[in-house]
């Protein structure tokens, strides 16, 4: 098939796949009336039940409809029981007409869609035959379709690189949470300590010390892997924690006011640390994602005007 002949097809295939969206939208809104509709008449045959057991309540008579004998209202009772039960009686034939009516309409709109369901897998064959035969040949589009292809998969490799450094980043942030959150535990700790909490006291905030250690650790190895990747991207993360003070020795057995004061003071300044280092790696992670969205976008552009020359060639 010559070019020619791809184009028109492939307009062909175009006007139909405009003409399948516009049945699958139409579809959408009365797939929505018809549940609304459901909706309502649910609502009217409960409402239409109660008023027939209102009538037959009269009808089979009881202290109610004595009462009512005898003050000589029943026949009016009665009569207006019965309009009720006509009136909603009407409201729910009227609107299971209506959701019939929707039904019908619904079963003709996918009818009529589905004349077109195929539009766009013949159109996407119809496409790459073209392209593929405009690569062939020596025409103005080649040349722009290639820079465009290539500025592609070097944006699909950007788009993978980024991925990988912001799960990365996100590794490291939970983690350094959990390091935060036994810092919190530990400075806790060391305040009840410094008000006489004694060896329970530090034997606690000793605890979270530990538990912040070894989360730290795992932080360490996680921010190496997190470097590598931003390298791969061509971004810096400058992240240092320092928690080598932390004098466990001299806080049991020199345990006093200006000792438990001093690893209070350590426990501060790491906390000061691990806060700047999720601010950090947080503002990182939101950069790369803008990073990211750039990508993604120049990879659609850069589709669309592919598409766009191969249609017009």
């Amino acid at each position: 098939m010559m070019i020619e002949e791809l184009s028109k097809e492939l307009l062909i295939q175009q006007e139909g796949m405009k003409q399948y969206e516009s049945y699958q939208n139409k579809i959408t809104s009365v797939e929505n009336e018809i549940e609304k509709l459901n909706q309502e008449v649910i609502a009217l045959t409960k409402a239409l039940k109660k008023e027939d057991k209102d009538v037959a309540d009269l009808e089979k008579g009881g202290l109610h409809t004595f009462y009512l004998k005898i003050r000589g209202t029943y026949e009016k009772s009665m009569n207006r029981e019965v309009l009720e039960a006509a009136q909603a009686k009407v409201k729910l034939q009227n609107k299971q007409f209506e959701l019939e009516d929707a039904k019908r309409q619904l079963s003709l709109l996918q009818e009529e869609c589905e004349k077109y369901k195929d539009c766009k897998e013949k159109y996407q064959h119809l496409y790459e035959r073209k392209l593929a035969q405009l690569l062939l040949e020596e025409n103005d589009a080649k040349v722009e379709i290639l820079k465009l292809m290539t500025s592609i998969e070097n944006s699909k490799h950007c788009v993978k690189e980024l991925k990988e450094a912001i799960q990365a980043g996100k590794t490291v942030y939970y983690k350094l949470q959990e390091v935060e959150e036994s810092l919190d535990g530990a400075s806790s700790c060391g305040t009840w300590d410094i008000l006489g909490g004694g060896l329970m006291a530090d034997m606690m905030k000793h605890s979270h010390l530990d538990e912040a250690q070894s989360s730290l650790n795992e932080v360490q190895s996680l921010m190496r892997r997190f470097r590598t990747e931003l390298a791969d991207v061509d971004m810096n993360l400058d992240i240092h924690i320092d928690t080598n003070g932390f004098s466990k020795f001299a806080d049991f057995f020199f345990d006093g006011i200006f000792a438990d004061m001093n690893m209070q003071s350590r426990i501060h300044e790491a906390q000061d640390d691990v806060t700047t280092s999720l601010r950090k790696v947080k503002e990182v992670v939101g950069h790369l994602k803008v990073l990211l969205e750039q990508e993604e976008n120049t990879i659609r552009t850069n589709e669309n005007k592919i598409i766009e020359l191969v249609n017009q060639a």
